[in-house]
């Protein structure tokens, strides 16, 4: 479901989940492979995330990676069914 204020980033992942696309990469790029369900999932970085927007006063930031950590948990429990 998406709302308004949506992050880009996780539009285009969605977008590249949906149609399946997957890249190559070289071995001397520079980039590396990313698993974004892993990071979206990795509590830590949630952690680190909530903490920066409290110490920002963000707290709108706050709901926004709460909300995004959950929609990404919701995600995860449903593939696993």
């Amino acid at each position: 479901m998406l709302y308004p204020g949506y992050p880009k980033i996780l539009l285009f992942i969605s977008l590249i989940e949906r149609i399946g696309y997957t890249m190559k990469l070289k071995n001397n790029s520079g980039i590396r492979e990313s698993n974004p369900a892993k990071e979206l999932l990795d509590e830590t970085l949630i952690d680190r995330a909530i903490c920066e927007c409290i110490q920002e006063d963000d707290f709108e930031g706050v709901n926004e990676v709460i909300g995004i950590y959950l929609e990404a948990l919701k995600k995860t429990n449903d593939s696993e069914l």
